[in-house]
């Protein structure tokens, strides 16, 4: 069954179509996540650098001290 992919750049024009080939009983549920990270909005620079465990730069300012930015 094929995912459809759409463009937020560009007015939500077809892009693509994921496609998962296995008989594998997950397969399902990993083109799932795939497709759901793939079409998910952008994570925001504050997100990113949580994940990296490094202190957000809009968290410097505020706090006065130093961080690392990204």
């Amino acid at each position: 069954m094929p995912w459809a992919v759409y463009s937020r750049k560009f007015g939500g024009s077809l892009m693509y179509f994921m496609i998962h080939a296995t008989d594998h009983p997950v397969a399902p549920g990993l083109m799932s996540r795939a497709y759901n990270k793939a079409v998910s909005p952008p994570e925001t620079h504050e997100q990113l650098a949580l994940d990296m465990g490094v202190t957000p730069i809009a968290d410097k300012n505020a706090a006065g001290g130093t961080s690392t930015e990204i």
